[in-house]
């Protein structure tokens, strides 16, 4: 895997472990539960990766903010690194609407 960056813009990707370990451990936990309802199964996998974005996005926005004032030389694939917060945002937005879809289409089948 390529990875392009100038500055300080791999933060952008130490930003990922966020969600990622938030979303492991809620794994561990869906795992080792029995007898699980489809709203908390849903919560289990979606509450964890909505709140690692935003801290995530949260991450970058304030670093890209700090280290970017002025001129956009810290960046990671051409984007600046205030920018990826929108990215994990919208990945955070994206695990609301699982959230809320999720359970609905489960208890249909």
């Amino acid at each position: 895997m390529l990875i392009v960056w100038r500055g300080r813009g791999p933060i952008a990707l130490v930003a990922l472990t966020i969600p990622m370990a938030l979303m492991t451990v809620g794994l561990l936990v869906f795992l080792r539960m029995e007898n699980i309802g489809p709203l908390t199964k849903a919560a289990l996998i979606c509450v964890p990766i909505v709140l690692g974005s935003v801290l995530a996005g949260l991450v970058c926005y304030a670093f890209g903010r700090r280290l970017n004032s002025g001129e956009n030389t810290h960046t990671l694939y051409g984007i600046p690194l205030q920018h990826w917060a929108w990215i994990y945002w919208g990945i955070a937005v994206g695990g609301v609407i699982l959230f809320f879809l999720g359970p609905s289409q489960s208890s249909q089948h």
